[in-house]
């Protein structure tokens, strides 16, 4: 996801899925859709304190 609209899209009307540490939101298109799904990756700061590794672990989660 690129814009900030495309994350408020999957946060409010997609599926969750992750731990405490790690929190996935996504947005499938409908069946038969040729569209790629939408993919939003959250770490939690109270969880991981430093920015640089909270954006080094969502780097490794999109490299997947």
């Amino acid at each position: 996801m690129l814009r900030s609209e495309d994350f408020t899209t999957a946060v409010r009307s997609g599926a969750r899925a992750g731990s405490r540490r790690l929190v996935i939101h996504y947005s499938a298109g409908e069946a038969g859709d040729t569209t790629p799904a939408l993919v939003g990756v959250v770490v939690p700061k109270k969880q991981v304190a430093k920015a640089t590794h909270r954006n080094r672990i969502k780097r490794r989660v999109r490299a997947l």
